[in-house]
């Protein structure tokens, strides 16, 4: 993967001052809808490999929709517990309308449920276009599996996470 950097830009007008931007969300019914503050992220088993992932979509205007660079990842109080899984070549974005959008990128997990389930979250996404911009998104959202809060997602030990302050421990 190459070194994505921020991209600056100068609020000279209105198309001027949304290069750079990228939205984070997800796929409704083949529609892009932005994930806001406090919006729910569904979790879902990976059937592969038995790890939590969840599935965003990432909108932008004004970038090179052929094969982009993307590093997206997904923290916990500070803490990275996931990131994308990158499986064959680049993919192309699609025109949406409103801009390009890159549909189904799939974020696994590294930690243990008890970790992440009903947390809030920030899912942090980078994208470098085919002509070398850069462009750059967040959201925070909770990470639920189902219904909020849920005791039976619970660690044994607090040792069960990569930093024990975030382990939801069972009472």
């Amino acid at each position: 993967m190459r070194p994505v950097a921020v991209l600056l830009v100068g609020a000279c007008g209105a198309t001027d001052a949304a290069l750079g931007a990228l939205e984070v969300g997800v796929r409704d019914a083949n529609a892009f809808q932005t994930l806001r503050d406090g919006d729910i992220l569904p979790l879902r088993l990976n059937t592969n490999g038995g790890t939590d992932m969840v599935t965003v979509a990432l909108r932008t205007r004004g970038a090179d929709p052929r094969a982009p660079a993307v590093d997206v990842e997904v923290t916990v109080e500070g803490v990275v517990l996931g990131g994308e899984i990158t499986t064959g070549a680049p993919r192309d974005m699609e025109p949406d309308g409103d801009g390009f959008v890159l549909w189904d990128v799939n974020l696994a997990f590294r930690s243990r449920t008890c970790c992440h389930n009903c947390r809030e979250a920030e899912v942090i996404a980078r994208l470098e276009d085919a002509s070398g911009r850069a462009f750059e998104g967040s959201a925070r959202v909770m990470l639920a599996r189902g219904m909020c809060p849920e005791p039976s997602v619970c660690c044994q030990s607090a040792d069960e996470c990569p930093d024990p302050a975030i382990a939801q421990v069972c009472q």
